[in-house]
């Protein structure tokens, strides 16, 4: 009952919609989650930093980074093909080549700054 009142909230439905707003769509359709993403690689990227984790883990940053923002957007996929309103279907291109791809380069920001 509590989940069914946040996932059909207004302002849930509003917050999503206008990240929708579609900035361009040539040659891929960007909208406002590019920020999303690309701030969500910079703050993975300053936790792998921070908590060193080349060292302790004994992996790369840049892959870790990798694993982690392609086992969200495989999560994701997961939620689209069992139909959960958690998520808003994209084509394969966005979700998984776009989406990682702007993770990425925010974590290379955030390690060159």
């Amino acid at each position: 009952m509590v989940l069914d009142a946040l996932l059909n909230s207004p302002a849930r439905i509003a917050i999503a919609e206008f990240l929708q707003l579609e900035l361009f769509s040539f040659p891929f359709e960007f909208d406002l989650w590019v920020f999303v993403h690309f701030f969500i690689g910079m703050l993975i990227m300053f936790i792998l930093i921070s908590y060193n984790s080349e060292k302790k883990l004994g992996i790369n940053r840049y892959w870790l980074l990798l694993i982690l923002l392609s086992a969200y957007e495989i999560f994701e996929w997961i939620f689209f093909l069992t139909d959960s309103v958690f998520f808003i279907q994209e084509s394969l291109f966005n979700s998984f080549i776009l989406d990682i791809g702007i993770g990425m380069l925010g974590g290379l920001v955030w390690d060159k700054s």
